[in-house]
């Protein structure tokens, strides 16, 4: 007897089973898809955001090469007088809030004046290739990041001046950025960094420091170079920039200077409620 109700006991439960089965299964293959779903709108999410941040960089560094081609245009400068001079970059560099200094070049490299907030001088700029690039080429340049003498990263504008004889500059303080960055939303867990197109990470809102620095080169970073060769690169899990954190990544080259703009989320702020269930 007993033998015969473990018998009926298996063929109810197989029998439960099977109707269970396909329910089971069907659970299994929906949770799948809602991961794989919930993956690809998180990305797209990021991307946005992304090329969002893009755009609002260009905007800005186009402001500084502007400034810098105003100055550079003015037929008036009074070249032989430092004392004017001073005071007309002087007040360009007070005109445009982010600025860290305005100055005024001669054509073999020699700062002729330059106006800076305190500890934000630049750096030689006859050093970088923006300047006899702008000298050759008769426009404006955009140079890479560069390290500050007070060690905030900058970006330099150089535009000739009309009559030859120089340089006019404008150096924006990467820092300075995160206010024309107010724009991209990030939500709890989000980092914002950028990239210049050598490779070096210029910015990090979780990484100021470092940054700062303008020394981390993160050129081999798989993303990294995806980005500056494809012009974009997604992934919903990848080491972070800083350090080993595993995080979700969207990065896109800006349209008009080709840095990269990224957005990296946190894995469990961004798949952490799906995941649980």
């Amino acid at each position: 007897m007993p033998d015969f109700r473990l018998r009926i006991r298996a063929k109810l439960l197989l029998g439960t089973l099977l109707v269970l089965l396909p329910f089971l299964v069907q659970n299994l293959w929906w949770f799948g898809d809602a991961t794989e779903l919930r993956e690809r709108s998180v990305l797209m999410s990021l991307r946005q955001s992304a090329e969002l941040a893009g755009v609002v960089v260009d905007r800005a560094f186009d402001g500084v090469l502007a400034l810098a081609a105003t100055l550079a245009s003015d037929s008036d400068l009074p070249l032989a007088d430092p004392s004017s001079l001073r005071r007309r970059v002087t007040r360009l560099e007070r005109s445009r809030r982010g600025v860290a200094s305005v100055g005024l070049w001669s054509a073999n490299g020699d700062l002729l004046v330059e106006a800076a907030e305190p500890r934000h001088n630049t750096p030689r700029l006859s050093d970088q290739p923006s300047f006899g690039q702008a000298l050759r080429s008769g426009q404006a340049t955009l140079s890479d990041v560069l390290p500050a003498s007070g060690g905030d990263p900058l970006v330099v504008a150089s535009a000739p001046l009309e009559s030859g004889e120089g340089v006019a500059s404008a150096a924006l303080r990467l820092d300075a950025i995160s206010e024309h960055l107010s724009a991209v939303k990030l939500r709890p867990g989000q980092d914002l960094f950028l990239v210049d197109p050598q490779g070096r990470l210029a910015f990090h809102t979780a990484s100021r420091k470092l940054a700062a620095t303008a020394s981390l080169n993160v050129a081999d970073h798989p993303l990294v170079r995806e980005a500056l060769t494809a012009g974009s690169a997604t992934v919903a899990a990848a080491p972070s920039l800083v350090g080993n954190i595993v995080r979700a990544f969207a990065l896109v080259k800006t349209p008009v200077h080709g840095w990269i703009a990224g957005i990296a989320w946190d894995q469990h702020e961004a798949f952490g409620v799906l995941r649980r269930e």
